[in-house]
């Protein structure tokens, strides 16, 4: 039984095994795996991108300052895209926002409220494991409990 996880250019690609093959006295037996999918998490992680590290940045310290993100990473990336049948390239920033799923709604209104796209990439992972430490850090930072 596995489970696999690659990570390819900064974007997270989840691949599921659902079945386990286990070969027992030359038969081949089946059995299905927890679907990790199905999981509920009390952490999460939005993917966002911005025009620049200006407003990336701005985005981020909003974010920050009403406690909506523990943390948040900021990589300055190329993009390749179809938008309105044109092939677009545009260097961009990309944004990796800790937070709790609790919070997500607020998260995603608060980019829709303030993002200069007409349509902001808003993606929600849920985070299912991570350093015990690190995750009662977001829990403890991100309480949503700041300015607004």
């Amino acid at each position: 039984m596995y489970e696999r996880m690659c990570f390819v250019s900064g974007s997270i690609i989840l691949s599921y095994t659902l079945v386990a093959i286990r070969c027992v006295t030359g038969s081949i037996n089946r059995e299905p795996l927890r679907d990790i999918r199905m999981e509920t998490s009390a952490y999460c992680m939005v993917i966002t991108t911005a025009p620049d590290g200006t407003v990336a940045s701005r985005l981020a310290e909003g974010l920050l300052q009403e406690r909506l993100a523990a943390c948040i990473h900021m990589q300055e990336i190329r993009s390749c895209y179809l938008w309105k049948d044109d092939i677009c390239r545009d260097e961009e920033t990309a944004m990796w926002i800790k937070t709790l799923e609790e919070n997500y709604g607020r998260v995603e209104d608060y980019l829709k409220r303030r993002h200069p796209y007409d349509l902001p990439e808003i993606i929600k992972v849920p985070v299912t494991g991570g350093l015990p430490a690190y995750l009662d850090w977001i829990k403890a930072t991100a309480t949503g409990s700041g300015a607004s």
